[in-house]
C-alpha cells in the first residue's frame, strides 16, 4: 500500500516529559522508567500478512518522519495477538514521546488499511517483554501497564 509522506515533528520542539514514575511491581511485572522501552503495538487476530506490513509500515514511517533515528521494529507471535515492538527508547520518557507522535497519524498514515479496534499500543520493557510467553501473559501485561499508567 502507498504509504503517505509523515507529518514531520518541529524540528527543536520536544514535547514536555511526563514528570518520571517510580518504580513499582504490579502483578508480577516490574515498571522502571530509568530503563529502556519499546513501544508496541498489539494486532489482536489479524491475518500473518497484516501482521507484517504493520512492522514494515512502522519501519516506513519511522525512516521518513525520523530519518536521523535508527529503531528496529521487530514481531512476537503471542497465540491470537502479534506484538510489533518498535526501539528499545532510552526510558519510558523517550517511548511515551514517541507513542505520542504516532498515536494521532496511526489511523491515517500508518496503519489506514487496518481498523482501529484490531491494534492498541503499550509500552513495555525488554524485561517484562521476555515474560510475555503466551496471550493471557499479554492481557495481564495491558492491565498492569494501565495501572502504572494511571498511578
Amino acid at each position: 500500500p502507498a504509504v503517505n509522506k509523515p507529518p514531520v515533528p518541529t524540528p527543536g520542539v520536544t514535547p514536555a516529559a511526563a514528570p518520571q514514575k517510580g518504580t513499582m511491581t504490579i502483578s508480577g511485572f516490574t515498571f522502571n522508567p530509568a530503563t529502556p522501552q519499546y513501544v508496541s503495538v498489539m494486532l489482536h487476530k489479524v491475518a500473518p500478512v497484516f501482521a507484517s506490513e504493520a512492522s514494515n509500515a512502522f519501519n516506513r514511517y519511522n525512516l521518513l518522519a525520523f530519518e536521523h533515528q535508527k529503531w528496529p521494529v521487530n514481531r512476537q507471535v503471542l497465540e491470537d495477538y502479534d506484538l510489533v515492538q518498535i526501539g528499545p527508547f532510552k526510558d519510558y520518557a523517550a517511548a511515551k514521546t514517541y507513542l505520542k507522535q504516532i498515536q494521532g497519524v496511526s489511523s491515517s498514515t500508518i496503519l489506514p488499511w487496518l481498523t482501529q479496534d484490531k491494534y492498541e499500543f503499550i509500552i513495555v520493557s525488554p524485561q517484562n517483554a521476555n515474560k510475555l510467553k503466551s496471550g493471557e501473559d499479554l492481557i495481564n501485561y495491558r492491565s498492569a501497564w494501565k495501572q502504572f499508567e494511571s498511578k
